[in-house]
């Protein structure tokens, strides 16, 4: 479409090559922010000569908009430490959540979430104190939910009893 105050001639189109480097800052970028590098990617170039990649060979399971499948065979791990769950559970709790942007990207595209200084300072873990990596997220959650279940199962134990006894006073009254 052609606007008016544009001559006939002038093309609004962006030229091939323009959208085929947006195409790729862009794929690149979602690869790296679901890969939890996001500091990486808020410094991909916005002009490029040559292509950084010709092709991307991605995993059947990767494709879309998932995140990757992360690998946890206990094969592949050591060192591994009881946890008390309650504690990470108390942990969590002091971390603050709040709804933010990123810098880089556009103010109206909001996430919720912790700040990676923050559950580091909590648990410890991870690459460093300016990323949270996926899979500790998931196993702090992990860990949450459990904690909660048998804080619950506890409670429903407890209420079971308190019945049983008001239903036996209520008898001898």
């Amino acid at each position: 479409m052609v606007e008016k105050n544009k001559p006939a001639t002038e093309s609004t189109d962006p030229e091939p090559q323009e959208v085929e480097n947006a195409g790729r800052r862009k794929a690149i970028r979602k690869l790296m922010i679901a890969g939890g590098v996001v500091s990486g990617a808020a410094t991909l170039p916005e002009e490029w000569t040559k292509p950084v990649i010709e092709s991307l060979v991605v995993p059947a399971h990767a494709v879309g908009t998932t995140p990757p499948v992360v690998r946890s065979d206990r094969n592949l791990k050591h060192g591994f430490e009881e946890i008390d769950v309650q504690e990470v559970l108390g942990r969590l709790v002091e971390i603050p959540v709040s709804k933010w942007s990123y810098n880089h990207r556009q103010q109206d595209v909001r996430h919720i979430g912790p700040m990676a200084q923050d559950f580091f300072a909590k648990f410890g873990v991870g690459p460093d104190d300016r990323h949270i990596d996926m899979l500790d997220a998931n196993g702090v959650n992990m860990a949450a939910i459990q904690a909660l279940y048998r804080r619950l199962e506890e409670q429903d134990a407890e209420i079971r009893a308190l019945r049983a006894e008001m239903a036996e006073l209520k008898q001898r009254s």
